[in-house]
């Protein structure tokens, strides 16, 4: 009992200071934090010592989400309208951890423990990216140029470039104009790193993509139990 009490109370502070933060952004102190929560310092740092601990753990909740939700989608054929679809609900996901995604990103000095996890993160995701493009290579949609190791490592700096930090510039400029309406833009910017590698059927693929429909937010925050988020890797 006091097992799952104490999980419990983790679960809650965890969930209301990704809300503060989202609110408030990542220069909020522990202390502040605390006030806003309604708790004392105590408390959360019984749980979480330090403001690093407390991100790391909201981040690795944000990636169990995020291969929930890769999973899913790659139990269908690919094709670039299962990308967009995908996206759209990835972004859904990253907007509501807006903030520790601005936190790995940003932050200084930055943890060792959470920079391997970063990068850990980011080799998971890339051989993803490379199986799905393999797939749309042998469907006849991309050509194999992209494979090219200039070619490749240009447009994964530049895919999971625009598909991660779009947060920022939604936090810095945007942000009176709300992610919703934004998103199809973010959308076909990111998806449009595919250009120059698609074949005459897959520009065709591309043209039939109605980004406009993608402006609402689709995804919302469900229980996540406490599987690791590891099965990309497999």
């Amino acid at each position: 009992m006091k097992y799952l009490k104490g999980k419990e109370t983790r679960k809650t502070i965890l969930e209301n200071a990704r809300l503060i933060f989202n609110q408030q952004g990542i220069s909020l102190t522990l202390d502040a934090l605390c006030r806003e929560m309604g708790i004392t310092k105590s408390r959360l740092t019984n749980h979480y010592p330090t403001k690093e601990a407390l991100f790391k753990a909201i981040l690795n909740s944000y990636e169990q989400h995020f291969v929930n939700t890769i999973v899913k989608f790659h139990s269908r054929p690919p094709s670039l309208e299962l990308i967009a679809e995908t996206m759209n609900e990835v972004m859904d996901i990253q907007y509501e951890y807006r903030t520790a995604i601005v936190y790995a990103v940003v932050a200084t000095p930055f943890e060792r423990e959470n920079s391997e996890q970063v990068n850990s993160t980011f080799q998971r995701n890339t051989n993803t990216i490379k199986k799905r493009l393999l797939e749309l290579a042998k469907k006849g949609t991309l050509k194999k140029e992209i494979f090219e190791p200039g070619n490749f490592d240009s447009f994964i700096f530049q895919y999971t470039t625009l598909l991660t930090t779009w947060v920022i510039p939604l936090q810095m400029y945007n942000s009176e104009l709300g992610f919703p309406s934004l998103k199809p833009m973010y959308m076909k910017a990111t998806m449009s790193c595919y250009l120059p590698y698609l074949t005459e059927a897959g520009r065709r693929e591309f043209n039939r993509i109605r980004f406009e429909k993608y402006n609402q937010i689709v995804w919302r925050l469900p229980d996540i139990d406490s599987t690791e988020p590891n099965e990309l890797s497999q």
